[in-house]
């Protein structure tokens, strides 16, 4: 069996969870810490991944198949850790349909946005402590910015229809 991954990645998914779930609030979404993910309605043990956390959202054409999610949510976030190997599961996010995926470094919580175009998940915006850019998802009403310095970086989350409501990570 292998371990989970360590408290600061655990503790960014909570967070996340927890900002994700008040920017949602009232709607039909589903928030996940955690689910597999299969381009297979059987087998899918065969072939899967399973995110950080998932957003799905109303109206989204994944399945629900108990064990696991036939097809990609609207969002995956993936916590990466030293040496992971997130990057490489990107062509599988993008063959089952997942609309974003972001990445967050645990240690520096910079952040990576990739969007689905053309069939494969493209960056679309990164902010890291030496260039602190806004990250707006086109998928949920969110953006990501890092900020502080080296010695104590955060992750701030901002409900962007109400940005009086952020997160610091």
């Amino acid at each position: 069996m292998s371990p989970i991954a360590n408290l600061a990645h655990q503790r960014i998914v909570r967070a996340l969870n927890f900002a994700f779930e008040n920017i949602l609030l009232g709607t039909a979404a589903e928030i996940l810490a955690g689910a597999n993910i299969s381009d297979r309605p059987r087998a899918w043990y065969k072939n899967f991944r399973i995110p950080d956390l998932i957003v799905v959202l109303p109206g989204n054409a994944i399945q629900d198949r108990k064990t696991h999610y036939l097809g990609g949510p609207d969002l995956a976030v993936e916590v990466l850790s030293p040496d992971d190997d997130s990057v490489e599961k990107l062509p599988f996010y993008a063959k089952v349909g997942t609309r974003e995926v972001l990445h967050v470094d645990t240690d520096t919580k910079a952040v990576s946005l990739y969007a689905l175009r053309d069939g494969t998940l493209q960056v679309v915006g990164t902010s890291s402590i030496a260039d602190s850019n806004v990250v707006a998802s086109s998928v949920l009403p969110v953006s990501f910015q890092v900020l502080g310095d080296q010695a104590k970086p955060v992750l701030r989350v901002t409900h962007t229809a109400k940005p009086e409501q952020n997160w610091i990570i």
